[in-house]
């Protein structure tokens, strides 16, 4: 019996121990766990860590992308942009070159005859303008009347012959066929109308300086028009070209349609043309043809 009970009490007690030892691995092991649970997280947190680096680059990446798709977009745009302007352009002076090419074949005889008739009414004009105060219907006395030649051909001191007549001053133009006057002279002549006519004396000094005194005059020229250069015209930038082109087309439809309006000059020039330039600077060319 206790025997039985010796056996019973060494099997409990190595039980016991083998628990103890199992326990122990067990706790061992579940320390390990835990460890290794923890570098786990720690790896965890860090891999998130970096993966939100990452998002953050791509999306920095993303954007600066966008950025440059954008400016070249524009850039794109921009260069097709000036390619179709450039090639309209080019085609408005093609065309343009060739009307007037065409114009100057079909018209080369008219427009000498009629420059040669120009030129003729004018050498007549000059010729007539010397021998005007002469005429039965120049109602004016030769002797009164002083010939200036420009801006206006005379002036007319009427009743200078008589010191007991009031002295009435006239500025006489003369014309011939149906020319028109000048824009200096119609200036003149709304001075006129307008009575902005004035009275200045001017004394001069009692001893004129010497250098003044030995100078010789020299004669007086008559000033040649100064004419605008092309590049001062207030055309749109980059249809310079094109604009006199069109400028010498209009100045041709004038010379050819001389009671023709702006609108019927814009109704005959093509479609490409009134593309290429804005109505306000068709009008301008219009204008500078004139």
């Amino acid at each position: 019996m206790d025997q039985a009970l010796f056996i019973i009490s060494a099997i409990v007690v190595l039980l016991c121990v083998l628990l103890f030892r199992e326990s122990t691995n067990f706790q061992k092991k579940l320390q390990q766990a835990d460890n290794h649970s923890s570098q786990l997280k720690t790896q965890l947190t860090q891999l998130q860590q970096k993966l939100t680096e990452k998002i953050s680059e791509l999306a920095t990446l993303y954007r600066e992308v966008d950025k440059r798709a954008a400016m070249m977009n524009v850039q794109f745009r921009n260069s097709e942009m000036s390619r179709i302007e450039a090639e309209q352009r080019n085609l408005a002076m093609a065309w343009a070159n060739n009307q007037l090419e065409k114009w100057k074949i079909e018209n080369e005889e008219q427009i000498r005859k009629e420059s040669k008739t120009k030129s003729e009414d004018i050498q007549i004009g000059q010729i007539y303008k010397r021998f005007t105060p002469f005429l039965e219907e120049f109602p004016w006395l030769p002797g009164d009347t002083r010939f200036l030649g420009g801006p206006i051909d005379f002036i007319v001191f009427e009743g200078l012959h008589d010191d007991q007549q009031k002295i009435n001053l006239h500025l006489v133009q003369v014309k011939t066929g149906q020319a028109s006057l000048a824009k200096n002279q119609k200036r003149i002549k709304e001075a006129l109308d307008q009575k902005r006519v004035f009275w200045k004396e001017i004394r001069a000094p009692k001893e004129i300086p010497i250098e003044v005194a030995v100078v010789k005059p020299t004669p007086v020229q008559k000033p040649t028009p100064i004419q605008k250069p092309a590049q001062q015209k207030n055309y749109p930038r980059g249809l310079s070209e094109i604009c006199y082109s069109m400028e010498a087309h209009a100045s041709s439809w004038r010379t050819l349609n001389s009671s023709s309006s702006f609108q019927q000059w814009h109704n005959n020039i093509p479609k490409v043309v009134k593309e290429a330039l804005p109505l306000v600077t068709l009008k301008q060319i219009w204008q500078e043809a004139g």
